[in-house]
């Protein structure tokens, strides 16, 4: 044999096996990509502290929808804007009733239609999924002009677990049979919570009870077990409102920390070490109270701790703690110590005045119900808030003119400078 003919079957090999491993490289990225096929990834929009997920109808139509387990399960809500935008979605035609949506908040209450014989497939992370229901509102103006709607898990989904993933900030549906929850989760058992929202009992599935959780502070400890709604449409940790008088005796000896404007009402942040699962420590845990809710929300900064697996099956959650942590929560955000606000006769209102120590605010003796005329003589309905912020930052004192009870007072705060 010729070495020209030697170099050929050479070169014929090497090309086989070129050939071969090319191939076998390119099955193994289709199968990690047939793997995959079940995973969205999502947007954790810091505007609105919410997931946005991208939604399919029609298998062409998509629609960016917040992801929202404080919603009742199989609760699908597209914005009416984008419904005008794209009819074929709704085909069945006449809303069957107007209904009033509302949230764990007692006046959070948005009027919408409900199509009860809506039954239509759509398509999220590559996996069709049944809605027998479907609303349309008009969010926009509560979470963000480009949300297209809100969704929650199917109420009947027994055949996936649901993976939130924020490790790597996507979604995956897995199929249940096929699946086992990662080792290292703590696992939470859901229960059936029915929760009072003014008059009437709202039954939440995705509610679990945390045991023995283990708050600090300053070296004290208070160990208690309470129902939680999980809410990732609610920004926070933990907003914690269903306690006992002893134990709002055991938050409030944090009196430095902050009364805050929180979801459509106030209340009080207190920042304490916790031991949860037993043997989880978080530092830096922000615990609210809220002066108008009867539920106890386990928020989306909380739930970023962890990669949550909703097991409906077996009625189960699993958490399994992030590699990194970074809160979404500004704890400068909505401090307050003196709250205000317009009522619907157009009277300037305080709605509150933060009760700890040194509020000047307080010492000075405004009290909520006051109707606020003036401040400095200017009156309070020409004033915004970087007016009466450049005030503060300027001023020794703050004249108050205000009405209290049909009385006419003037009420003078002087300001520490420190």
């Amino acid at each position: 044999m010729t070495k020209k003919c030697l170099y050929c079957l050479g070169y014929c090999f090497f090309f086989f096996i070129f050939i071969n491993i090319h191939y076998s490289c390119s099955n193994q990225e289709t199968r990690k990509c047939d793997e995959n096929l079940n995973r969205v990834y999502f947007t954790l929009d810091l505007d609105i502290q919410g997931i946005v997920i991208p939604v399919y109808f029609n298998d062409s139509t998509v629609a960016n929808m917040l992801f929202d387990t404080g919603a009742m399960l199989g609760s699908l809500e597209l914005e009416s804007s984008f419904v005008v935008s794209h009819p074929s979605i709704v085909s069945c035609g006449i809303p069957d009733s107007v209904y009033t949506i509302t949230g764990w908040l007692p006046d959070y209450k948005i009027p919408g239609l409900y199509y009860k014989d809506f039954s239509e497939i759509v398509t999220i992370g590559g996996v069709p999924l049944l809605y027998q229901d479907l609303m349309t509102t008009n969010r926009q103006g509560y979470v963000g002009r480009y949300i297209d709607g809100m969704f929650n898990i199917p109420e009947n989904d027994t055949i996936h677990v649901w993976e939130l993933n924020f490790d790597s900030n996507y979604l995956e549906i897995h199929q249940v049979e096929n699946f086992v929850i990662p080792e290292n989760c703590f696992l939470v058992p859901m229960i059936k919570k029915e929760w009072k929202v003014k008059d009437y009992n709202y039954l939440y599935p995705l509610s679990i009870q945390l045991n023995n959780c283990k708050f600090s502070i300053d070296g004290d400890t208070l160990i208690n077990s309470l129902p939680y709604l999980m809410d990732t449409g609610s920004r926070y940790d933990l907003i914690l409102n269903v306690l006992s008088p002893e134990e709002l005796v055991f938050f409030h000896k944090k009196e430095e920390d902050a009364w805050v404007r929180i979801a459509g009402g106030y209340g009080q942040r207190y920042t304490v070490n916790a031991t949860l699962f037993d043997n989880f420590v978080v530092d830096s845990l922000c615990i609210y109270t809220h002066d108008k809710i009867n539920i106890n929300i386990m928020g989306l900064n909380f739930l970023k701790r962890f990669n949550v697996f909703f097991d409906m099956r077996n009625r189960q959650i699993g958490f399994q703690p992030v590699q990194q942590f970074k809160s979404i929560i500004n704890t400068d955000e909505n401090q307050f110590r003196c709250l205000t606000e317009t009522n619907t006769e157009g009277k300037d209102i305080i709605l509150a005045v933060a009760d700890y120590k040194n509020n000047p605010y307080k010492i000075a003796g405004l009290k909520k119900g006051d109707e606020i005329v003036s401040i400095n003589g200017i009156l309070f309905k020409n004033l915004n808030n970087q007016d009466i912020q450049e005030m503060i930052n300027t001023s020794d004192t703050l004249i108050y003119d205000i009405i209290r009870r049909g009385q006419a007072l003037k009420i003078t705060v002087f300001l520490s400078r420190r």
